[in-house]
């Protein structure tokens, strides 16, 4: 049955998921014109009603300076109010991702099933899975990550850490340099365990560790074997036997034997951080490369920019014609999802994925441009010589194409770009 209820007897409901009713001038101005032309829905509470829908339609009427508004009264249950509000607001304007996360996760606290909220909000079971993960986030950093346009796949990598990094990483939500933030805590957290776990090996085999600068001593040659924590493969032990030492730097764990009379001359502190430069821009060149072969592999706009990759396309091979480049095959490999060994992909994978996949275009149009996890902007040097920032047109060409697609570069790869990066130069002589 509908009433016409006094104003002043109608409350929003504090438990509606969408805080902010926007602005309601436009809708005062209809109400003025028009009147109510849909009625609210209400439930009694304490000798007054509470708003089920229609939480702008009486925001709007206060401010038109209408007395009274016409209502069906309901009897919901606490769960049911919920639940009707939330799939209102997703019908009628969307909600935030913070406001479907709190709604959501109110509903199952008070022990619905996923299920059943699925069901009473029109959210798929996903959906509400998905959101009630992202009520672990920390709800103001999460509001502040919104505010900048982050991206629900973005907030699921963040819940892949906990604590500070977890709150750093939402700091990057919604910016260019999300991506690559990210991958840098991937591999630091690869790192730290194949560190520790490679540790454990060290001491089973009773090898000594050299204390720090103690591998500089002419006492200790660095033998060829050194290995860095986030490729160290396990699975194959490569370790050699017999007495050795060994040193855990930031990176990567160096072995060394005791120096024989004839032991090389050291090198010197020049040389060393020189050296330690160019290795870890060598890093940062292969994980800049790994940013843009993901983005590639995650396009799914081809037939938007078709004329686009066509263009390029032609554009590579023109290149190609003059230059000699080799191309990475692993690109291919990854888009058809073929984790065999060996250099070449499947054939019959390759035929059946370029006739039927409509991304094909434009993984087959990066793979032409032949980028590289060694395609950088770093001059080639030895010895003390620190790394010398060099042009690289080819490189630039890839960053035109990728940008015209939508890719936004990082700032580390920006940097890189235009010779400002920390790792070129940088070294006093002494």
């Amino acid at each position: 049955m509908i009433e016409n209820i006094d104003v002043t007897l109608l409350e929003p409901h504090p438990d509606n998921p969408r805080k902010d009713v926007g602005d309601v001038s436009e809708l005062a101005e209809s109400i003025k014109a028009s009147g109510i032309l849909q009625n609210l829905t209400v439930v009694p509470h304490e000798c007054k009603y509470r708003v089920i829908i229609g939480h702008r339609r009486l925001a709007a009427t206060k401010k038109a300076g209408l007395t009274s508004l016409p209502c069906t009264v309901s009897d919901m249950d606490y769960k049911t109010q919920l639940a009707t509000m939330l799939s209102e607001n997703m019908q009628r304007v969307d909600l935030t991702v913070v406001e479907q996360v709190q709604g959501i996760q109110m509903m199952l606290d008070l022990g619905e099933s996923v299920q059943d909220v699925a069901g009473k909000t029109g959210f798929t079971v996903k959906t509400v899975k998905q959101r009630s993960r992202l009520s672990a986030l920390p709800a103001d950093k999460l509001k502040e990550a919104e505010a900048k346009g982050g991206t629900i796949e973005e907030y699921l990598k963040c819940l892949e850490f906990d604590g500070k990094v977890q709150e750093r990483l939402l700091s990057f939500c919604g910016t260019r340099d999300f991506n690559n933030q990210y991958q840098n805590e991937v591999r630091r957290r690869k790192e730290n365990a194949n560190k520790e776990q490679l540790l454990k090996e060290l001491q089973t085999k009773g090898w000594k560790e050299l204390r720090s600068g103690e591998q500089y001593s002419c006492r200790y040659n660095q033998i060829k074997s050194f290995y860095f924590y986030d490729t160290y493969d396990f699975s194959q032990p490569v370790l050699p036997d017999g007495e050795y030492y060994f040193c855990m730097d930031v990176s990567a764990l160096r072995i060394y034997e005791k120096a024989k009379k004839s032991a090389p001359k050291k090198k010197s502190q020049k040389e060393i951080e020189a050296e330690e430069k160019r290795r870890k821009l060598k890093d940062l060149t292969a994980q800049m490369f790994a940013l843009r072969r993901d983005f590639i592999l995650n396009f799914r706009q081809t037939k938007q920019y078709r004329e686009t990759l066509m263009r390029w396309m032609m554009a590579f091979t023109a290149r190609n014609v003059n230059y000699f480049y080799g191309l990475d095959k692993g690109i291919i490999k990854a888009a058809v999802k073929d984790d065999s060994g060996g250099y070449n992909p499947d054939e019959e994978k390759v035929k059946e994925w370029v006739r039927t996949s409509p991304d094909a275009l434009a993984v087959l149009t990066y793979y032409i441009s032949a980028d590289c996890d060694t395609r950088g902007y770093c001059k080639a040097n030895y010895g003390n010589t620190p790394p010398e920032y060099q042009k690289n047109e080819a490189l630039d060409m890839i960053y035109a194409f990728l940008g015209e697609l939508g890719y936004r570069m990082s700032t580390e790869e920006e940097k890189l770009q235009n010779g400002t990066h920390e790792l070129f130069g940088g070294i006093d002589n002494d």
